[in-house]
C-alpha cells in the first residue's frame, strides 16, 4: 500500500517514505520521530476522524488529519 498517513486504517502498520510540508511543520514532525524508513503504527481514530494517534519508535503521538496527509507512507 503506498499512500498517505491519514489512510491508514487502525491496526494497519506503513513505513515513511516522504514529508511533503512547510519547513516548520516538517520539523516538528521528524523532531516527533516522523523520518522516511520509519514504522508507523496507526491505533485509534477519533470518531469524526479529525484525529488519529500513531505508534511511532516506542512513542504514541496524535496527529490532525491535516498533517497526516502531509505524510507519504509505503507498506512494510
Amino acid at each position: 500500500m503506498d499512500g498517505r498517513l491519514s489512510h491508514l486504517k487502525c491496526g494497519e502498520c506503513a513505513a515513511v517514505s516522504k514529508i511533503n510540508c512547510g519547513i516548520l511543520t516538517r520539523r516538528r514532525l521528524t523532531d516527533l520521530g516522523m523520518i522516511c524508513g520509519t514504522p508507523v503504527f496507526c491505533l485509534m481514530q477519533s470518531l469524526g476522524g479529525g484525529i488519529c494517534a500513531y505508534r511511532v519508535c516506542d512513542s504514541v503521538i496524535a496527529l490532525r488529519r491535516e498533517d497526516a496527509d502531509c505524510i507519504a507512507v509505503k507498506s512494510i
